[in-house]
C-alpha cells in the first residue's frame, strides 16, 4: 500500500541522512585530530625556534664581543708596533742632538 510504501521511503531516507552524518561527524573526528596535532607539532617548533634564535643571539653577542677585544687588541698591536714617520720638527731635534753629541 501507498503508507507501507512513503514510510519505507521515509525510514529509508532518515537511515541515508544517519549514515551521511556519521559518516560526516567520523570525518571531522579524524581531520579535528589532525589538525590538533598540526597545531602541537607547530607550538613545539616555535618553542623550538624561539629557543634557537636566543642561542643564536647569545652567540652572535658573544661573537661580538669576541671582534671587539681583537680590534681592540689590534689596534693597540698597530700603535705599538707599526713605524710612524718622523715630522720634521721631531728629525730636526734629533738631527741637532746628534750633531751636538
Amino acid at each position: 500500500s501507498k503508507m507501507t510504501a512513503y514510510l519505507a521511503d521515509l525510514t529509508s531516507d532518515e537511515e541515508a541522512a544517519i549514515a551521511e552524518y556519521n559518516a560526516m561527524s567520523q570525518e571531522n573526528g579524524v581531520d579535528m585530530a589532525a589538525k590538533e596535532k598540526e597545531v602541537d607539532y607547530d607550538t613545539r617548533e616555535s618553542k623550538e625556534l624561539g629557543k634557537s634564535m636566543a642561542e643564536l643571539s647569545n652567540d652572535e653577542d658573544t661573537t661580538q664581543d669576541q671582534l671587539d677585544a681583537v680590534s681592540k687588541y689590534r689596534a693597540k698591536i698597530e700603535q705599538e708596533c707599526i713605524a710612524k714617520p718622523e715630522t720634521f720638527k721631531e728629525r730636526k731635534k734629533r738631527r741637532e742632538a746628534e750633531l751636538a753629541g
